[in-house]
């Protein structure tokens, strides 16, 4: 067209500043029973015998869960304060898509009535199969739970990116799948869990539950609320 003559175009985009990591745990060992924190903050995490290393996205190593009480990996510490601005992400593949299950949380306080709660659920939604940030208003299960739920319904062996934001200035659940940002809800309830935080599992009446089943990779932990362009920066693919 026009002569067959194209002009290319250069395009020049703004760097994205991320803020300092709470914590960063690529899962790149392959083999071993804890994986390290790459941030500065030291926070080793410890694998339960129901993980076990599998390939990531990208070719790297990642975790297997099986689903059940074993499969989880555990944290001495809740890393990030829930009661402040706060970002979680992690690269997830289901093995099944069918029941509540829990890719990130942080216990909540032990209170007397044993109804404690996760300071948040980064989660598949049971109800509608679509993947979710839920919080609840208070550290009590019989409390109301305020979900950002996205429309996306993953499929059973495809690795998803998936992010929740909790902005408190903005009074704002957010979730980001792939680096889109597919569901809100409004949130200005903050309160702090300080319970330990943990990949493949809720809690619940002071119970673990919500089992993960299936593979995780590369979670990360902010104390800050990610913007899209951050959310959409930190979504590439981890690679070997």
């Amino acid at each position: 067209a026009l002569a067959g003559v194209f002009t290319a175009v250069a395009i020049t985009e703004a760097a994205v500043t991320l803020p300092a990591l709470a914590g960063h745990w690529a899962m790149n060992e392959g083999s071993g029973s804890t994986t390290a924190d790459s941030s500065p903050n030291g926070n080793t995490a410890t694998l339960g015998a129901g993980a076990s290393w599998t390939t990531g996205p990208g070719g790297a190593p990642a975790i297997a869960l099986n689903g059940n009480s074993t499969g989880i990996v555990s944290f001495a510490k809740p890393v990030v304060n829930t009661a402040q601005s706060m970002t979680v992400s992690a690269w997830v593949k289901f093995s099944a898509t069918t029941g509540y299950q829990t890719i990130a949380s942080i216990d909540g306080s032990a209170v007397a009535n044993g109804s404690t709660v996760s300071g948040f659920f980064l989660q598949l939604n049971a109800s509608t199969g679509t993947l979710l940030f839920l919080r609840y208003t208070s550290n009590n299960s019989n409390g109301t739970a305020v979900l950002a739920n996205s429309g996306v319904r993953p499929v059973a062996g495809t690795w998803y990116h998936v992010v929740g934001v909790d902005d408190v200035s903005a009074g704002q659940l957010q979730i980001y799948v792939n680096g889109t940002e597919d569901g809100t809800a409004s949130y200005s309830s903050a309160w702090q869990a300080t319970g330990n935080l943990a990949i493949g599992r809720g809690e619940y009446d002071g119970a673990s539950t919500n089992y993960f089943d299936g593979a995780v990779d590369d979670v990360q932990a902010y104390q800050a609320a990610l913007s899209t362009a951050q959310v959409d920066a930190l979504n590439g693919t981890p690679v070997a």
